[in-house]
């Protein structure tokens, strides 16, 4: 679900999965502001379940980590508008690699 022109701002579940909510992304307007998250929720020691990579589909730079609830958000900046929404995503450019497991995301991504 989207609730702008992003692609997505919302995902549910893939595949069984305990939480409905996959993941919620919040874009930042500049670079050094997902930096610093980046370094907090390293600093806090809350699971990164996927580390920095780019998206192929909407070119974002993004990480995604863990919330108390179980459920993951994703931090990101600089994602271009989609050409459709029916553009199918397929893989990453890089990253992304999947570093905490249990969270819905144990998906490779490249």
């Amino acid at each position: 679900m989207h609730c702008n022109d992003r692609h997505h701002s919302i995902a549910f579940g893939l595949g069984p999965m305990e939480k409905r909510v996959n993941h919620l992304m919040i874009e930042y307007a500049n670079i050094d502001d997902l930096g610093l998250t980046h370094d907090l929720v390293r600093d806090q020691a809350i699971d990164v379940t996927l580390n920095l990579g780019k998206h192929a589909n909407d070119q974002a730079f993004t990480f995604y980590c863990a919330n108390p609830s179980g459920w993951v958000w994703e931090a990101g900046w600089g994602a271009r508008r989609p050409p459709a929404q029916r553009e199918h995503y397929r893989r990453d450019i890089f990253g992304h690699d999947i570093e905490a497991s249990g969270y819905g995301l144990d998906l490779p991504l490249r």
